[in-house]
């Protein structure tokens, strides 16, 4: 049986007898309290009928009106006791009604006694009756008075009864409730103190790590199933602290095998767990170093660099740093990570050190660091010499052109003079920046517009030049063709937008889009081109230049002239052209509304 059915039942039985007692004891108490009214009451009637007899013969005796008014308020006095309800036995209720049938002839033989007066001597008639009604009185009001007093006699031994039951009862039920509470103890000692004794022997057991001790209980019960699940539990912790014990074993192989010193180091900067190579570095074996302190094996702690690190790790934050260490007449390059060790409540229990040797990585670092500076000024020398050849090559085409009496002739010269230039700039930005994979497309652009607008002395002051250019970073593969086709429109704009004494506006826009999309936008409100003019079927030299430029970066191209001449150029600075054909097909509905328009 269950032990919480058990003591729910003995609860339960408890409960029940305690209740039982208590409405017993209430019921008897209320009967005893009610006996000892009634017994009042039927002593206050045979006072009073004793007392209505004695003023009867004192009547008989003296005849005088005092005893007749006392007689009349006896009498009321005993007709309101009978006629008080009360709360008595079934067997004494019947009692005081009793008493007051036999007590209502009394004022009727009384009123008749009054009303013959002993002064009637001579009427021997009178005389008769007056002395059967003296006799009658009596002898109802002693009939009466024996009735009371029997009545109290009735009542009073009920009264004892019910008080010996009671005695009876106090004395019965708690001896009930104590053989009760010493079986329900009895049961606690045998089915919960003695398993769970036997419990906490086998609990200490294995507190000391040995978990192959067992409760072997069989009993069908709470206890019984805690001892199976304690035997369950040792079990699976017996099969876990194996598992363990390989998992630390195969830790610790893994670790001992690592290139790289570690160490766990608690609160108290003592060693709690080392692998065989910082064992080698501490010069001690394993079961020397645990429990000791940094300060008894580690040189570091002499170097108020070091132990700083130790205490920022311990307040909370992880460290990464190097130092050196002198080992033998080598000076070693140590890069250290300590981890702090966060419990569940956030407070530090101790570190984690992680030690890598990398003296030979640092060496070789700044070998390639040298290297690279080495590249980077045979790079920087390249893209100078570059830049100067087509300076050089510029220089010459405007020699030969001044020797050209032909304007278009000499226009061609100046022409491709512009295209070299524009990419001997590149080089120019590419060997001043740190960065010669990348040049700043936005300072280019500022600077190729300048040049051009130095070259074109006839514009200055009719034409305003409006460059806004986001700052971004092109490769040299994307940004000399870039160049060239800005070079291109410009120029075209320089050259056919604006005729002499006309003046205008040119915008120069490069923003960034979606990422790496790239779009570069010259506009004009110069004249424009004739009505018929197609740009993409156009055979001139400078647009040709522009289509194939364009489809070396696979740019999408657009062309707008009907304020003044505008063309866009977007295509992605990775080289992405995917992103250039999803642009087209999102703006293609848009480009043949505005068309139709």
């Amino acid at each position: 049986m269950k032990l919480r059915q058990l003591f729910a039942g003995l609860v339960g039985l408890a409960a029940v007898l305690g209740v039982a007692s208590l409405a017993a004891f209430a019921f008897t108490a209320t009967k005893v309290n009610a006996l000892a009214s009634e017994q009042r009451r039927a002593q206050f009637v045979a006072r009073e009928v004793s007392a209505i007899l004695a003023l009867t013969q004192e009547y008989v005796l003296h005849a005088e009106e005092r005893a007749v008014q006392q007689w009349r308020n006896r009498f009321a006095s005993l007709n309101d006791a009978l006629t008080h309800e009360a709360s008595v036995t079934t067997d004494q209720r019947h009692a005081a009604p009793d008493l007051m049938d036999e007590a209502k002839a009394l004022p009727v033989l009384f009123d008749a006694l009054v009303a013959l007066s002993p002064a009637d001597a001579a009427d021997s008639l009178k005389v008769k009756r007056r002395e059967l009604f003296i006799d009658r009185l009596l002898s109802e009001t002693q009939a009466i008075a024996q009735d009371a007093y029997q009545w109290e006699a009735q009542v009073a031994a009920s009264r004892a009864a019910i008080e010996n039951r009671l005695i009876v009862m106090a004395i019965t039920l708690p001896a009930l409730l104590a053989l009760l509470f010493a079986g329900s103890a009895w049961l606690l000692a045998r089915r919960i103190l003695k398993p769970i004794g036997v419990l906490q022997g086998v609990t200490a057991i294995a507190a000391t790590g040995d978990f192959s001790v067992r409760c072997d209980s069989s009993v069908r019960d709470e206890v019984g199933d805690l001892a199976r699940g304690f035997d369950h539990m040792a079990n699976e912790l017996q099969i876990s602290t194996r598992a363990i014990k390989g998992a630390e074993a195969f830790l610790r192989n893994i670790t001992d095998n690592l290139p790289v010193r570690i160490a766990y180091v608690d609160r108290e900067l003592r060693y709690r767990f080392v692998n065989e190579l910082c064992c080698e570095r501490l010069g001690h074996r394993r079961e020397a170093i645990i429990g000791r302190t940094l300060a008894e094996l580690a040189s570091q702690t002499n170097d108020p660099a070091y132990m700083a690190q130790v205490t920022a790790v311990l307040g909370g934050e992880g460290r990464r740093f190097e130092f050196s260490e002198r080992v033998g007449s080598h000076d070693l390059c140590i890069e250290t990570s300590l981890v702090p060790d966060l419990g569940l409540d956030g407070t530090v229990k101790g570190f984690f050190s992680v030690g890598i040797d990398v003296t030979e990585r640092k060496e070789q670092q700044a070998r390639i660091e040298t290297a690279l500076r080495e590249k980077e000024t045979l790079l920087k020398e390249i893209h100078h010499r570059v830049k100067n050849n087509m300076q050089v090559i510029s220089s010459l085409l405007q020699l030969q052109a001044s020797y050209i009496e032909g304007a278009e002739t000499r226009e061609v010269f100046n022409e491709s003079q512009a295209r070299i230039k524009s990419m001997a700039l590149v080089h120019e930005k590419l060997y001043q920046t740190v960065d010669l994979a990348q040049v700043d497309f936005a300072d280019y652009v500022h600077s190729l517009v300048s040049m051009l607008v130095a070259s074109n002395n006839r514009l200055a002051g009719e034409v305003a030049v409006d460059v806004r250019a986001q700052s971004l970073k092109l490769d040299i593969e994307r940004a000399i063709p870039a160049g060239l086709i800005l070079n291109e429109l410009i120029s075209n704009s320089f050259k056919h937008a604006f005729p002499l004494g006309r003046a205008g506006r040119l915008e120069v826009t490069l923003t960034a889009h979606a990422g790496t999309l790239v779009m570069l936008t010259v506009r004009d409100d110069g004249v424009g081109p004739p009505e018929t003019f197609d740009p993409t079927s156009s055979r001139t030299l400078g647009l040709r230049l522009v289509h194939i430029l364009s489809g070396q970066l696979g740019a999408a191209l657009s062309f707008h002239h009907d304020k003044g001449f505008a063309c866009e150029l977007t295509f992605d600075r990775l080289g992405d052209s995917s992103r250039i054909r999803e642009r087209e097909m999102q703006e293609a509905p848009t480009a043949k509304q505005r068309k139709e328009k």
